[in-house]
């Protein structure tokens, strides 16, 4: 079985290819993730979990979630949505609306919601300072290497796999001798395991990346910052009106920012 992924995967010989206004994009592999992840660092009943796609082709990759991916999916296929189509994008509920689009430039791309705004920054794809350790262990069937990093304001353990000889992982890893097939956080408050790997041909990433608001990374989490401290106002300019409760409401808003205390990347905002 390994053998047959090599030879998939030695196709990927990594085109140098720009990012811009971007066509519908043809991917030749999926790699599938499930991403344990705990939204309230002081409860260990807020774990969740969820599908992540890794998606391949000779000149780019993406990461991002699988019902992200199937909303995306949707959108570029119909002109108008009738209900059927609506009931069905609701169901595709996801915590992550994010999408990471790496070319063979020495950037990544990240594109993302606040509220109903869109945005994109970029910052250097090979920022990881990978540590290799001898440790190795058998993971989903592959013979994998451990690696360390720090990254996000969090140390990183990764194993990875010569077995399928192509430099990505989950997220934004990458630069490792093989596939990352495992990645966890020293804490244990993200786990990305590889569960899936299949040749495909797939259409995605339009819809969530287009007409991005093009800022810096530093201005994309101060944004988030002023947001989740001001989610009540906010609502309240965009004209939604409280017709009664507003206090309750108000306190409801707050609660939530403050159980959902644990993002993947523990930004300081200055």
């Amino acid at each position: 079985m390994h053998k047959y992924f090599i030879s998939i995967l030695f196709i990927l010989l990594f085109c140098r290819t720009s990012i811009g206004q971007l066509p519908n994009i043809t991917f030749n592999i999926i790699c599938t993730y499930k991403l344990d992840y705990q939204t309230d660092s002081n409860d260990i009943k807020s774990i969740k979990s969820e599908d992540m796609l890794l998606l391949l082709n000779d000149n780019y990759s993406v990461f991002k979630s699988k019902n992200w991916y199937l909303q995306d999916s949707v959108l570029s296929q119909v002109n108008g949505l009738d209900m059927t189509a609506m009931g069905y994008l609701q169901s595709l509920k996801t915590n992550f609306k994010f999408t990471i689009l790496k070319d063979n430039s020495d950037n990544l791309h990240y594109f993302d919601f606040i509220d109903r705004d869109k945005y994109e920054y970029i910052e250097a794809k090979r920022g990881f300072n990978w540590k290799v350790l001898p440790d190795t262990s058998t993971i989903n069937n592959f013979h994998c290497q451990k690696a360390v990093t720090n990254y996000g304001g969090r140390k990183w353990n990764c194993w990875f796999t010569t077995e399928i000889p192509i430099s990505e992982g989950p997220y934004k890893f990458n630069g490792l001798p093989g596939l990352i097939i495992k990645a966890d956080d020293e804490q244990g408050y993200f786990v990305f395991n590889l569960i899936g790997i299949n040749k495909t041909k797939a259409v995605s990433v339009i819809e969530s990346i287009n007409d991005a608001n093009k800022i810096t990374k530093d201005k994309f989490y101060s944004y988030v910052d002023y947001f989740n401290k001001n989610r009540f106002a906010l609502a309240q300019q965009r004209g939604i009106k409280f017709i009664s409760g507003e206090d309750a409401i108000k306190k409801r808003l707050e609660d939530q920012v403050k159980k959902n205390n644990n993002p993947i990347e523990l930004i300081i905002v200055k």
